[in-house]
């Protein structure tokens, strides 16, 4: 059953503060649609009140921004038969929106999970019990700043976790001026080596969608403000949100896999073959 906006309750709500002069940060905040972001979240807050779980807070935030999705009601039975380590690989062509739908899937299946974000999100408490906030995975000067989270998230794994991760780190956006495709970056090998250590069975998961032509164009000429112009994107979207549930890869299947590089591939293709032919990679 699809998931509906409702109607938003006025609410006081602190200010989120940029660090900008006063005269600045609200322009900055309209621009980038962090003023809107700021309100609907404290909204929300001030809803569910205090102590809500991190599954709940997802849901509810997709409910209150409009967003509409359906849940795999079946699929999500089988998927809470699986013991052991489970590690949620997935495309990441959204920004906030797939997180979002990552934790409120996750939390249907099993109670207790963790999801490998942004360390940005940990400004949000409601995502604090399930966050390992990770600096943009790929980046190398951010490797060794992740290093105690990922032997964390392995630690988790190895007690039978659940984890949750878009191992690309940042949102698929146009390659070029003039090829106009939509381009996945190169997944972060630490998912491979992950899986591997902990003996993990994969999920994989795959999202539809892609965001705007202005955040394709201005990323393409400055990488850095896609970040910036998420939560906008995030503000704009309305259209349903489908994704597919892929065949769980087993232990089993990875042994042959001698490395994290092509073990990584693998969970690679897994996830964009559950692509219809207009999203699929080529």
């Amino acid at each position: 059953m699809g998931h509906r906006t409702e109607p938003l309750q006025k609410t006081e709500h602190p200010r989120i503060d940029l660090g900008l002069e006063p005269l600045i940060e609200p322009v900055i905040k309209r621009l980038l649609g962090l003023k809107s972001a700021e309100r609907i979240y404290f909204n929300l807050r001030a809803s569910l009140g205090r102590g809500v779980s991190s599954q709940a807070f997802c849901k509810s935030a997709l409910t209150h921004l409009g967003v509409s999705f359906d849940l795999p009601h079946k699929k999500i039975r089988s998927l809470r038969r699986i013991e052991g380590p489970v590690v949620f690989v997935a495309n990441h062509p959204l920004g906030a929106i797939d997180a979002l739908l990552m934790i409120a899937l996750m939390g249907e299946i099993r109670s207790d999970f963790k999801f490998m974000g942004n360390s940005i999100l940990r400004g949000l408490p409601e995502l604090s019990s399930a966050l390992l906030p990770v600096h943009v995975m790929g980046k190398k000067p951010n490797v060794r700043n992740n290093v105690p989270v990922m032997r964390k998230a392995l630690r988790y794994l190895r007690e039978g976790g659940m984890v949750g991760i878009f191992p690309a780190g940042e949102v698929a956006a146009f390659n070029s001026w003039t090829s106009r495709k939509i381009v996945e970056s190169g997944w972060n090998t630490n998912v491979g080596r992950l899986v591997k250590n902990s003996n993990a069975t994969v999920i994989p998961l795959f999202f539809e969608g892609r965001n705007s032509l202005l955040f394709q164009y201005v990323g393409l000429g400055v990488p850095g403000l896609r970040v910036a112009l998420l939560a906008q994107e995030m503000l704009k979207y309305r259209a349903p949100v489908h994704f597919k549930i892929g065949d769980p890869v087993r232990p089993s299947e990875l042994d042959s896999f001698v490395d994290t590089e092509s073990l990584t591939l693998h969970l690679r293709k897994r996830v964009f073959t559950l692509a219809s032919d207009k999203e699929r990679e080529q």
